[in-house]
């Protein structure tokens, strides 16, 4: 005989979407909008790097193309060529683009800040004050979503996500979700499909009451954020005829 908890996980795999609620799951948030966001990768953009990124007292960090200005403003964390990573900080009048950035040590944040809290690739989601900061939360649809695995190969994702950040951009009872890469949200949208509205719990059993047992590490995602210093010191040596 299956336990509770399996006969939990096969309910959720099988949940008929947003319009149906189930207790067993948790507390019923409700309906959210669900979108996504990820780091910008400054190899991506090409053109002429003429737009400063600057720092909150106006120090200039790097000089970059617009688009990759633009794309850093939006999503919030983006890594340049040279490897180092930028964090949005808050609005300021003398930036191109409304706003300026910190430097990240990557030792404490490999994948950049939320709201004082570390992100996680796939765990962390920001929202807008309709979900407890902090806590685990249970999108069912999630369930069985294949996202890589540390070993190289994939995993399958549970469910379980974390409120971690907050987003000036969101509407009203709307979640973005950290997937760490374009690409990776090109997958996970070809999965979910066209299900842009999902129902969310919290408190539920499926998910553990503290957000530090649902990480392990990374490599793999770590690995993807320091692949553009390794890209610029190879570039390095090629000038130098190395």
């Amino acid at each position: 005989m299956a336990s509770p908890l399996i006969t939990i996980l096969l309910l959720a795999l099988l949940a008929p979407g947003p319009a149906t609620a189930d207790p067993r799951f948790g507390d019923d948030a409700g309906d959210f909008r669900v979108t996504y966001y990820w780091i910008a990768f400054e190899r991506e953009h090409k053109g002429t790097k003429d737009v400063p990124l600057i720092d909150c007292q106006g120090k200039v960090l790097a000089m970059v193309t617009d688009s990759f200005s633009k794309e850093i403003s939006l999503e919030g964390t983006g890594v340049l060529e040279d490897g180092r990573v930028l964090n949005l900080a808050e609005e300021h009048p003398e930036a191109r683009d409304g706003w300026c950035f910190f430097e990240v040590d990557r030792s404490e944040a490999p994948w950049g800040w939320g709201s004082r809290v570390p992100l996680h690739p796939f765990r962390s989601i920001a929202e807008n004050g309709h979900l407890p900061a902090g806590e685990t939360v249970f999108l069912p649809d999630f369930v069985g979503i294949p996202i890589p695995a540390g070993d190289g190969g994939i995993d399958f994702h549970d469910g379980c996500f974390v409120v971690e950040d907050t987003g000036y951009s969101l509407d009203e009872r709307h979640v973005d979700i950290f997937v760490l890469a374009e690409s990776h949200y090109r997958k996970v949208h070809r999965l979910i499909g066209g299900m842009y509205h999902l129902r969310i719990y919290t408190n539920s059993p499926l998910c553990p009451p503290a957000s530090a047992f649902l990480y392990r590490p990374d490599d793999w995602a770590r690995d993807l954020v320091k692949q553009a210093a390794k890209a610029h010191l190879r570039r390095s040596k090629l000038k130098d005829g190395k």
